[in-house]
């Protein structure tokens, strides 16, 4: 050792140490699971992320366990013998099943069948319905407000721009009214296409609310959104579509002269049929707008399942849980880059819902960005997610996390 070696490891304290010992105990895993992702190539070797714990490996387990080599054993941290009778714990008590592929009740939108509709109607006497569109600028508030309304996480909601972009449907059902709401990705700054569902829906909704971000201070955003919300306004009342409302958001961040202001100037320029503002982190105004929408409900059979708050086909609902869980974890470049799609909806024979999603990526130097330091970010999205549809879908749910390149997977 020369004197310039020594000198450094003089100088080294401990804790630099051990961090040299946790670097290169990381690049030696990395070796380890590089080389079994090799001997596994062509199989559902993407389902390594959570490296012995998900379902999904333990399918490749039980495939061909005589593949399980040391380099697992040691990223697991156990003896052989627990390991191994971990996996036949895990193989007895989980029976071999056949991934299925989404059934149509899954990819179709579900809609009220005649049963429940004459059950209903026999109810009630007579069915009221009513379509809402929530139309303005991105991040105002418009999905925070129809989960509100439905009272279920059903939109994705993140502080990032263009976080919704499709068309969000939820269903408001009490006693013989039911109001099906429609949540618009943003009609300001975004592509052409989208641009054209939140018109669309504008204009072809029943009763068509404004959603107004109320702590914007640009006065030239303010202006661009009033000139959008003004041509609504004008066309809605010259083709008599029905009522339109301006709903005030996030008015918990403004202050009381502030809010005055805000008030004012909205509704000493443009005529709406009703005003509202409202705070959904606190449910102000929630109950208020609520019961008004309810009340807007014209004669007409009920066209989605009262017992469900999404409209839309569940297979999209998990995509949109996905894609929240996405857009908090990953920088904003590539969250938007990051497309999730489904590859398999398996029920279980102990009654659990099986999904398995894949997030796909641009290039397979984009994997390790999702998958985090020993899979951890992708673990920690798949957890938060679950959570959320097994509150959606009111039963208990196992979701798997597939990460993949375009043109193939890991």
């Amino acid at each position: 050792m020369n004197r310039l070696q020594c000198m450094f490891t003089r100088r080294m304290t401990v804790m630099h140490r051990h961090r040299l010992e946790k670097l290169i105990a990381i690049s030696r895993t990395q070796d380890a699971v590089r080389k079994l992702r090799q001997e596994q190539r062509g199989r559902q070797s993407d389902t390594l992320s959570s490296m012995g714990y998900a379902p999904c490996m333990m399918d490749l387990v039980r495939a061909e366990p005589q593949k399980v080599n040391a380099s697992l054993k040691e990223k697991l941290g156990l003896p052989a013998d627990v390991f191994h009778g971990m996996i036949d714990k895990w193989i007895e008590d989980n029976p071999k099943v056949d991934l299925t592929l989404p059934p149509r009740s899954a990819t179709e939108t579900p809609t009220i069948s005649p049963t429940v509709r004459e059950r209903a109607r026999a109810k009630y006497g007579v069915l009221r319905t009513a379509n809402v569109a929530l139309v303005g600028a991105p991040n105002a508030g418009k999905s925070s407000l129809i989960n509100a309304l439905v009272d279920r996480r059903i939109a994705a909601v993140h502080r990032k721009r263009n976080t919704t972009q499709r068309k969000v449907t939820g269903c408001l059902t009490e006693a013989e009214r039911q109001v099906v709401l429609f949540d618009t990705p943003g009609i300001l700054y975004n592509a052409e296409n989208y641009m054209a569902l939140g018109w669309n829906a504008a204009f072809q909704a029943d009763v068509c609310a404004a959603v107004i971000d109320a702590s914007v201070g640009n006065v030239r955003r303010r202006s661009a959104i009033k000139s959008v919300v003004r041509k609504i306004v004008t066309r809605r009342n010259h083709d008599a579509n029905g009522p339109t409302l301006l709903i005030l958001t996030k008015m918990d961040i403004v202050n009381h002269r502030t809010f005055n202001e805000v008030v004012h100037e909205w509704t000493s320029e443009l005529e709406f049929d009703a005003v509202f503002t409202v705070s959904t982190p606190k449910a102000i105004g929630v109950s208020e707008l609520r019961a008004y929408l309810l009340k807007q409900c014209k004669e007409g059979d009920w066209l989605l399942n009262p017992n469900i708050p999404s409209g839309d086909p569940a297979v999209d609902v998990v995509n949109e849980a996905v894609h929240e869980q996405v857009l908090e974890f990953v920088h904003e470049e590539l969250a938007y880059r990051v497309h999730t799609s489904n590859r398999h909806w398996t029920e279980l024979p102990n009654g659990v819902l099986r999904i398995d999603q894949v997030l796909s990526v641009p290039d397979r130097r984009h994997i390790p960005i999702l998958l985090g330091t020993d899979a951890a970010k992708v673990n920690r999205m798949r957890d938060r997610a679950q959570a959320i549809l097994k509150d959606l879908f009111q039963r208990e749910i196992m979701l798997n996390l597939h990460v993949q390149a375009r043109n193939s997977s890991i």
